[in-house]
């Protein structure tokens, strides 16, 4: 019970800090990418203009049509910044993720999970705990996959093998490692 409980806090931790560095990551690559952008569009507005005008004719709008539009939105630095971030490098000008909110979802999340192989331990002898341990288990993977599902409006049944399965899986692979 100390080992798994200890190992369930480190892996914690681990998997908390790792979700932060992550996001960050990804958080730090958008704002200097999208101030790059903002200095292509300062430093070449007719570059920046073709482009956009290049963006709409792809997106099926005549020449005119494409122009007009491509005025419109660089009347306004902010637009067209947002624009261009959408348009041609794919991401959303305001940040989606936050680092601490990451972090902490990982952290509950893998505290959370780790409890219940855990548990079983605090009732058994360990010598008879594995395999309720890992019925257990299974059958919460399952049943977290199928909220999954139901949150997403996707089978619930094929939502719940699917995160059974893949927990199963790394559970394989973790065992076999040891």
């Amino acid at each position: 019970v100390v080992a798994g409980a200890t190992s369930a806090l480190a892996g914690m931790v681990s998997m908390a800090a790792g979700s932060y560095l992550g996001s960050r990551a990804q958080q730090d690559v958008q704002t200097a990418e999208l101030a790059m952008e903002e200095r292509e569009i300062a430093e070449h507005p007719a570059e920046e203009m073709a482009e956009l005008i290049a963006l709409y004719r792809h997106e099926g709008m005549n020449y005119d049509s494409a122009i007009d539009m491509a005025e419109r939105i660089s009347a306004d630095k902010e637009t067209w910044l947002n624009t261009m971030a959408e348009k041609e490098l794919g991401i959303t000008p305001t940040p989606l993720v936050n680092p601490w909110k990451d972090s902490l979802t990982m952290g509950v999340s893998f505290i959370a999970g780790a409890i219940f192989p855990v548990m079983i331990y605090l009732f058994l002898p360990a010598a008879a705990a594995l395999l309720p341990s890992v019925i257990l288990t299974l059958v919460v993977l399952f049943l977290a996959g199928g909220a999954k599902g139901i949150l997403l409006k996707k089978p619930l049944v094929l939502s719940g093998l699917e995160v059974a399965g893949v927990g199963a899986l790394s559970g394989i692979l973790g065992y076999s490692k040891k």
